[in-house]
């Protein structure tokens, strides 16, 4: 059985069908996407990378580079993350190292093809998807870094235990 790859773009429904079988958050819906999409900041698009049980889900803006002032000449593209932390998911029971691998080499793949020559996301400080992709081969050697801290606070709890906590 070999990789499927599918592109959703933030109208098609798929998108939502895809969320609703992981955890996820606000800032991976296709109408969060879709706002950043109709103030310019670039085409939202959900790549889904399917082999049997286990799928990786990456939502991103895709936008030309040439959006950029001084690079108005480069036809390159860049896949960009809404404001707020999305990054990647994973649809399934364990992700395995060898789909893993092969999934993160069929998103290089298509994001070469696309002409996309950077990626950044933030990553989900509570869904802890930084985990995911520090599993993908090369990831830490090619630049991921972290460079901040975020605190959650749970606004259920008494002021004097949230406080503390």
């Amino acid at each position: 059985m070999s990789l499927v790859t599918e592109v959703c773009r933030s109208d098609d429904s798929q998108w939502d069908e895809w969320l609703d079988r992981t955890e996820d958050d606000i800032y991976h819906r296709p109408g969060y996407h879709r706002f950043h999409e109709l103030t310019g900041r670039g085409s939202a698009r959900l790549i889904v990378i399917q082999h049997g049980p286990h799928a990786l889900l990456w939502p991103y803006l895709e936008r030309p580079v040439s959006q950029v002032p001084e690079l108005d000449d480069v036809s390159a593209m860049d896949a960009d993350s809404v404001y707020g932390y999305p990054g990647p998911l994973y649809v399934g029971t364990r992700p395995t190292e060898a789909f893993l691998s092969r999934a993160w080499r069929a998103l290089e793949a298509h994001w070469r093809d696309q002409g996309v020559v950077s990626v950044f996301t933030r990553f989900h400080p509570i869904l802890g998807n930084a985990a995911l992709a520090r599993r993908f081969p090369d990831v830490a050697a090619s630049g991921v870094q972290r460079l901040g801290e975020t605190v959650s606070i749970d606004l259920h709890l008494p002021e004097e235990e949230a406080a503390s906590s």
